[in-house]
């Protein structure tokens, strides 16, 4: 069954507001990440990263179309150019990885269940996958494996109730509640991450 105009609308909103706190989220964690590079990595860590990265972008490949043929370039290593070239998925696993690092070692508070916690990395893998998808096509895609936790009416009632209506939530297809219950997680990562980066630029001011 095709959706109404208004449930399309309502589809559509939830996917923009989920954009726009990904977006928001990705650049803070990219700040305290370059901004910890040069100010808080060890020498050995930051040789890690660079030996990561740098094999990351030193070699491109590309078509030549002139002569139809794959052309190679070695391009010059440069600090600052790897770190803002590196995607969130990158940062997230060198992090992970990294044990001498914890800037982004933490969880967040389940929602159904009370007594359990959600590793951040565990959330980000999930919303990167996620993003990824909603930035193709919307339908036809099954976002089941990339919800962090599916949360029932009442849940998406108390979290939304300030941008979206009882019934607009009620509205939602299976892929609208797992986009707004990743989004409510979201909203909950995004308030540490804000400290983490509000902290960090007093300690650098």
């Amino acid at each position: 069954m095709s959706m109404t105009l208004d449930k399309k609308r309502t589809e559509a909103y939830v996917s923009q507001i989920y954009f726009e706190l990904y977006n928001r989220m990705e650049r803070c964690i990219k700040d305290i990440f370059s901004n910890d590079f040069n100010n808080e990595m060890s020498l050995i860590l930051r040789k890690r990263l660079i030996y990561y990265a740098g094999w990351l972008f030193s070699d491109i490949r590309m078509v030549d179309f002139d002569t139809y043929s794959l052309k190679r370039e070695i391009q010059k290593y440069d600090e600052k150019t790897v770190l803002s070239r590196m995607t969130l998925k990158q940062i997230m696993k060198f992090c992970e990885k990294e044990s001498d690092y914890t800037r982004f070692d933490f969880s967040i508070p389940s929602i159904n269940k009370k007594m359990e916690n959600i590793s951040f990395f565990t959330c980000c893998s999930k919303w990167i996958d996620m993003r990824n998808k909603l930035a193709h096509l919307y339908e036809g895609l099954d976002f089941s494996k990339n919800v962090i936790e599916v949360l029932n009416n009442s849940e998406l009632k108390k979290y939304c109730i300030g941008f979206l209506d009882e019934s607009e939530i009620e509205s939602l297809s299976e892929n609208g509640i797992y986009i707004l219950s990743n989004y409510i997680y979201l909203q909950k990562a995004n308030k540490i991450i804000q400290r983490i980066g509000d902290n960090h630029e007093e300690e650098y001011k």
